[in-house]
């Protein structure tokens, strides 16, 4: 090139500010327990995400050694890993989560991803 080049970029466009309301999750809910293949893991997958808000990949990723249970806390930065500016948090386990978590405990192993289709981590 032998000069500028002016670039004109369109305006961004503004954040969407949108969260599900209840009604619209308990009818995601009840699609995932009506579907046989993913019964056991997508409604799991969906209450963490909205009781914890974090990442699919921080979901996916969680290993049962750490969800501590008996203190009610969740660390979704896995031992060995990081922290990057994709914050992965000790969070609090809400109350109406805990008990979804021990029956996932109780179906997999200690070591053993906490959403998983048996025993395999999901990809996506």
């Amino acid at each position: 090139m032998t000069r500028s080049v002016a670039v004109h970029l369109p305006h961004r466009p503004e954040a969407r500010d949108r969260w599900l309301t209840r009604k619209e999750a308990a009818a995601l809910l009840r699609a995932a327990r009506q579907e046989a293949k993913v019964r056991l893991h997508l409604p799991l997958f969906i209450l963490m995400a909205l009781y914890t808000g974090q990442r699919k990949e921080a979901l996916l990723s969680l290993r049962c050694v750490q969800v501590d249970l008996a203190t009610a806390r969740i660390n979704f930065n896995p031992p060995g890993r990081r922290q990057t500016k994709k914050h992965r948090p000790h969070v609090p386990i809400a109350k109406r989560l805990l008990p979804h978590l021990r029956r996932a405990r109780g179906r997999g192993s200690d070591l053993g991803f906490v959403i998983n289709r048996h025993g395999v981590r999901l990809g996506d």
